[in-house]
């Protein structure tokens, strides 16, 4: 039976740095995931400029933002969630955050979309390593009942990002042109890999575990332990599925906007940046403080509340997608925006929270690989596909047809995110 992790009540006394430097810490990490997200979302935000230019397919901007980018972004990111359970995870921060925001300048260098296609897996490589050592440090940062809400903040910096993508990289292209935006966008993140190193300090793995860690002598060990773990693998299969509506509806929104509702490629930016940016950046704070709130209750309690979230995402997208008035598709699509993102940190938490500390960053690089492949990659990629293979006789519905197909993979996820409340509740 997986044992839930939990701290006594005086661990606060026994970590090593108290929770002031943890809470500088998680700043300064915010910001990365922030810049992480500015530099993902950019290519969303001049989709339209970038398809006339270069004459490409729905299947191609698919390929290169889904299955491409997920599929590089998973080469690496098993090994170097494997490598954060063993050296400075401060290291690796670093040196991904300045890589991925250097390769992000070059992105608007490209002359072809084989040049352009290069720039964004190089992208996806650098940002990999981020996301499994960022998470680790967290768990190591706070202790289980904190975590909710910590992950709600850094999880909501990707959402920022969003925003300041949308909204600044449309805002930069109008005006300048699309390459301008990766010119000027990539720059502030290798400011913050340098300032990374002497703001971030790197706990003792589960320092904050009365059950203390211990590594396997593999990665395939590791492996091998978080397999057996039931609860583990259904809450990263519901979080991945999870993840095919959200990046879906990053990717594929404003473009839907564009075709059915006439709005401006130039407007386009600030209203997905204002819509679905902020929305779900309101939505990781609000799931970031109820998971912390639920968690008190019961360990399952946090669990449930993504079955719920998942009910009201499916019914606030499609009608999103087919009410006529413009007004009223932004405000369900807000709305949906907000529990999207609510749902994602106390499913994060309850991820880490049943594994051993000293599996952390493998299991947090798993949970990394299986949204990058299933969440980042296939969703927008499946999209992309049915909208091509649907417009012969859906014409200009046919993305309308591909996004509500799409909502499928919530009702399976919240399936099995009720599953995993009740084995954690047994548990």
């Amino acid at each position: 039976m997986t044992t839930i992790q939990t701290a006594g009540p005086d661990m606060a006394d026994q970590h090593p740095a108290g929770l002031r430097r943890s809470w500088i810490a998680l700043a300064t990490l915010c910001l990365g995931m922030m810049v992480s997200y500015v530099d993902r979302m950019l290519l969303a935000a001049v989709t339209y400029p970038i398809k006339m230019e270069f004459g490409l397919s729905d299947s191609q901007i698919g390929l290169m933002t889904g299955l491409g980018f997920g599929l590089f972004y998973s080469v690496m990111v098993l090994p170097l969630g494997w490598l954060s359970d063993r050296v400075s995870r401060r290291k690796i921060i670093v040196v991904c955050i300045i890589l991925w925001s250097a390769v992000t300048t070059l992105t608007g260098f490209a002359r072809s979309y084989a040049e352009l296609f290069i720039t964004r897996m190089a992208v996806a490589i650098g940002e990999a390593g981020f996301s499994p050592a960022a998470n680790s440090l967290i768990s190591d940062l706070f202790p289980p009942r904190f975590r909710n809400i910590a992950y709600g903040l850094f999880l909501a910096g990707a959402m920022l990002g969003t925003t300041v993508g949308f909204i600044g990289g449309g805002a930069i292209a109008a005006s300048y042109g699309w390459r301008s935006a990766f010119y000027i966008m990539g720059i502030p993140g290798i400011i913050l890999g340098v300032l990374v190193w002497f703001l971030v300090y790197d706990p003792p793995v589960g320092a904050w575990e009365e059950q203390k860690a211990s590594l396997t002598s593999s990665w395939l060990g590791t492996l091998a332990t978080l397999r057996k773990n039931r609860i583990y693998v259904m809450l990263v299969t519901a979080n991945s599925l999870h993840t095919i509506g959200l990046y879906g509806i990053i990717q594929w929104m404003p473009q839907f906007l564009i075709r059915s509702h006439g709005i401006s490629p130039d407007d386009i930016g600030w209203i997905s940046g204002l819509i679905v940016g902020l929305g779900m950046f309101g939505g990781q704070i609000i799931g970031g403080v109820l998971g912390f709130r639920l968690a008190f209750r019961s360990a399952a309690a946090a669990v449930r509340f993504c079955v719920f979230s998942e009910i009201i995402i499916v019914g606030c997208y499609i009608a999103a997608l087919y009410i006529p008035y413009l007004p009223v598709v932004l405000l369900f699509l807000f709305i949906g925006s907000i529990f999207t993102a609510a749902a994602t940190p106390p499913a994060t938490a309850a991820t880490y929270n049943v594994v051993a500390p000293g599996m952390r960053g493998t299991a947090s690089s798993v949970l990394t690989l299986s949204v990058a492949i299933i969440g980042m990659g296939l969703g927008p990629t499946i999209i992309g596909v049915m909208s091509d293979l649907f417009e012969p006789f859906a014409g200009n519905d046919a993305l309308r047809y591909s996004l509500v197909a799409i909502q499928l993979a919530a009702v399976v996820s919240g399936y099995l995110f009720i599953r995993s409340a009740r084995m954690i509740a047994r548990s």
